[in-house]
């Protein structure tokens, strides 16, 4: 690195939780500026965008899943299935084995939205990350997931 700073960035060089703060300044760089183009462009919130991710991984998905996935209030996660099935961006169908439960998924009109929005998101995702080299950006990927893991199963008691 060469050269001073950005301005107000000096607690990116020096504060109590270094790390942490650094890993979040990178998030907050993806996720703020993404999330205000998808309500401001789209009509979609955040809960909303990662309902509709964690969808798209999997044919059905329950709302726990969800949560455990993203760490977001479950009242948001809420808020948003209700929202998108209004939208008719997703489905909800009771389970078969538990019918409290309920199962989510994409419909049609869902799958596009998504692939628009995904699109977005790995173009902010690889302007942030094209400072890497391909062997730094899998490196830190993997110690990503190390610590994403570790925080799971021992931090972020769900």
């Amino acid at each position: 690195m060469q050269g001073e700073p950005p301005e107000g960035t000096q607690l990116l060089f020096e504060n109590a939780i270094l790390e942490i703060w650094r890993l979040s300044y990178a998030s907050n760089s993806f996720n703020f500026p993404l999330y205000q183009e998808f309500e401001t462009e789209f009509d979609i919130t955040r809960p909303e965008f990662v309902t509709l991710l964690c969808a798209a991984h999997k044919e059905t998905v329950y709302p726990y899943d969800i949560y455990a996935s993203t760490l977001l209030p479950k009242n948001s996660i809420s808020r948003g299935l209700t929202r998108l099935e209004k939208k008719k961006l997703i489905k909800r169908t009771a389970d078969r084995e538990d019918k409290r439960r309920s199962m989510i998924s994409l419909t049609s009109e869902g799958r596009k939205l998504y692939d628009i929005l995904i699109a977005r998101a790995l173009d902010r995702q690889a302007l942030i990350f094209d400072v890497l080299t391909n062997r730094e950006r899998q490196q830190l990927t993997k110690l990503l997931l190390k610590v994403s893991m570790h925080a799971a199963k021992n931090v972020n008691k769900v």
